[in-house]
């Protein structure tokens, strides 16, 4: 019986900042057959390109670093990638984007959204343009060494060497591409040290590995070692086995020294789990491809941009402390923390390393190891309670108590068990039924997705003292997450409303909270929507529900589900959906006029903040949230003098200001609003309370 023949499948490098669009990408184009390749930012796509030489590129537009525009260009000079197809997606619609892009080399030009057959059509039209013909050189001259295609002759300083095909091929090939390392072809990607390892050992088979493999490039923070203990069945003892074998063959010297840094890094927190992880796999593969000397953990963080030279210098100077170093042979030592009786050797020399010299290095590895332990948070009861329940597990949390639920998902209150620290997580809902042609997608409905990666990308940009950070994003089996810092307090809605029912049910004026307190917490989201308005994103949901108070009196604007991020298009716009909350939204936004919902209309949403914050009462107070989505569109809300006629004219002005119907009246920035506010906290003594 004949063998099967050998299927070739068109291969497609996506070079994208945004992880969940490749994921799908990916998904769905290799369920049409391709293969994918995938890189998050340009220049790791570019090598990945020049490397790999895929079929086709889809490359995006705007990514940090170069951007796609100047990644196109980069590969058109290339020689080895100046004949590759290149098509770039991008949300950049307008004609000028798309007259540069093309004018760049791109050979196509998709606007986001994109419809995917359409996507897949124009892919397919690429491939079936015919190859260029080789670049390889029929001479190739590289100092004193001289190929000769035609003659098949080889020299070097005049001399002819005598070599194979196969060895002339490789010669000629290598020789014409000077200064650039050579990656062999027939190593499977993913095929890892620790995962060729376990394979080697029989003790699971290379599918179960490429599947572990894509489920770690999925959510990178998790190792593979525990992908493979959960979902290949590998036991305790069989891990054991591959890493000690890993250990020998990362040298024993390197890979203690490796580890030991990296939680160094981790802990003072100059570098996250992740980065740290991705790194050692990095030397992992070096390893395994035989690429010596291997640089170091420190060096590849650096050169990636994750770690500064003085945190590196920092952190090695406390490696150094915990490390024995060798008077014979120079080699540094690791020295396990434990009780130590007689002397032991150095691994290289063979020298005595002294008792005490080794108990001195022990004990400092000792103290730096439990820092973590000590920098963590105390773990309460529930939270122990919550980790014996197996249905609480998710990935590496443990998820103690919902919190909330908003538009695109739930958030929970979990515990990150490597970090030991308590998270808000925010999870995108699993979808029940398996994905179907053209319909849901592995992680849910797309809509749905696309809101859920709208906002963690609207966090992700922002870095500002009154917005909560991402901590963490990826995936945990079909669903999406991202976790945040959990922070321990109300919403400014709650403290707003605890007391604000008169005894007959009726509503009263607000009395929980002091006027200087509540409007230095304005002034503070005013600063916080001004960072987020100055890196493209529009909240457009601003209101007490979406800002936080924590325990020592400090707001948090959060919740940015139905923002507009500039550089992703407006997703709502797309669906043509109403958003918002009916009390609080500009006239523009109740009418359904998306084209204008923008930095201003955050602006008339804060003012109508600070209107309830000054009376007691949201504007258009008991009405249904229908009837306040009419009076949004066509009324005024009642002069807040009549509500509330002891708030200082100034605060009133601002709140006119900031709520003028017509756009062009507001302030035009929302620092201008929070400076306003700053005058008055001065002028009235409260700057300080």
């Amino acid at each position: 019986m004949s063998a099967p023949a050998t299927v070739f499948r068109s291969s497609v490098l996506v070079i994208d900042d945004e992880k969940d669009l490749v994921e799908l990408l990916r998904y769905n184009l290799e369920r049409e057959g391709f293969e994918v390749l995938t890189s998050y930012d340009g220049e790791s796509g570019f090598a990945l390109a020049v490397d790999r030489r895929p079929d086709v590129i889809v490359l995006d537009r705007m990514m940090p670093g170069p951007d796609g525009v100047e990644i196109c260009r980069r590969l058109r000079e290339e020689s080895r990638t100046a004949d590759l197809p290149v098509i770039l997606l991008t949300a950049k619609a307008a004609e000028g984007d798309r007259v540069g892009g093309l004018d760049a080399g791109a050979d196509d030009y998709i606007t986001k959204p994109f419809s995917l057959r359409e996507l897949v059509a124009r892919l397919r039209a690429r491939l079936r343009r015919p190859p260029a013909p080789s670049l390889v050189p029929s001479v190739v001259r590289n100092g004193d060494l001289v190929i000769d295609e035609a003659r098949r002759e080889v020299t070097y300083n005049g001399r002819p060497v005598s070599l194979s095909s196969p060895e002339f091929r490789i010669l000629q090939f290598l020789a014409s591409c000077p200064g650039r390392v050579m990656f062999r072809k027939t190593s499977r990607p993913g095929e890892f040290l620790l995962g060729r390892l376990a394979v080697q050992l029989g003790l699971l088979s290379r599918e179960f590995l490429r599947e572990a493999l894509a489920l770690q490039e999925r959510n990178p923070s998790r190792r593979l070692g525990e992908i493979l203990t959960e979902r290949c069945r590998l036991g305790r003892t069989e891990l054991g086995r591959v890493l000690e074998s890993q250990a020998t063959a990362l040298g024993e010297q390197n890979g203690a020294e490796s580890s030991f840094l990296g939680r160094l890094l981790v802990t003072r927190k100059f570098c996250t789990a992740p980065q740290v992880n991705a790194a050692l796999r990095f030397q992992g593969r070096l390893i395994e491809g035989g690429f010596l000397p291997v640089p170091r953990l420190g060096e590849i963080l650096v050169a990636r941009g994750h770690l500064g030279k003085e945190a590196l210098l920092t952190a090695l100077g406390l490696q150094d402390f915990a490390l024995y170093l060798c008077p014979s042979c120079g080699r540094r030592v690791a020295v396990q923390p434990g009780i130590i009786h007689q002397p032991s050797a150095c691994p290289s020399c063979g020298a005595e390393i002294p008792v005490l010299f080794a108990k001195i290095a022990a004990a400092i590895r000792k103290v730096l190891e439990e820092e973590a332990v000590e920098r963590s948070v105390e773990i309460p009861p529930d939270v122990l309670e919550a980790a014996e329940d197996p249905a609480r597990r998710f990935g590496k949390y443990v998820l103690v108590e919902r919190i909330g639920r908003g538009g695109s998902g739930e958030v929970h209150r979990a515990w990150e068990r490597e970090a030991n620290r308590i998270v808000a997580l925010k999870i995108l809902s699993m979808p029940n039924d398996p994905p179907e042609r053209g319909g849901r997608t592995p992680f849910g409905d797309p809509g749905m997705v696309k809101r859920f990666f709208n906002e963690a990308q609207a966090v992700a940009d922002l870095r500002h003292p009154n917005i909560v950070p991402i901590l963490d994003y990826g995936t945990v089996g079909n669903a999406l997450y991202y976790a945040m810092p959990f922070i321990d307090g109300r919403s400014l809605q709650a403290l707003l409303r605890s007391e604000a029912l008169g005894t007959d049910g009726e509503a009263a004026p607000l009395s929980r909270i002091s006027l200087h307190f509540g409007i230095r917490l304005l002034r503070d989201v005013a600063l916080a929507l001004e960072h987020a308005h100055s890196r493209g994103v529009c909240h457009r949901d601003v209101k007490p529900g979406n800002i936080l108070v924590d325990a020592s009196g400090k707001a948090w604007l959060i919740d940015f589900g139905i923002a507009r991020v500039t550089r992703l298009g407006d997703l709502a716009h797309e669906k043509g959906v109403s958003m918002g909350t009916p009390y609080y939204i500009p006239p523009e936004q109740a009418l359904g006029d998306l084209d204008k919902v923008d930095e201003l209309s955050d602006i008339y949403s804060l003012g109508a903040v600070l209107y309830e914050v000054l009376s007691g009462f949201s504007p258009y107070e008991g009405l249904s949230p229908v009837e306040a989505w009419k009076a949004a569109a066509s009324c005024r809300p009642t002069p807040i003098e009549e509500l509330a006629p002891d708030v200082p004219a100034e605060l009133r002005r601002i709140v006119r200001r900031a709520m003028a119907p017509h756009r062009g009246y507001r302030y035009a920035h929302a620092r201008d609003m929070a400076e306003d506010i700053e005058r008055f906290l001065s002028s009235a003594g409260g700057g300080e309370e």
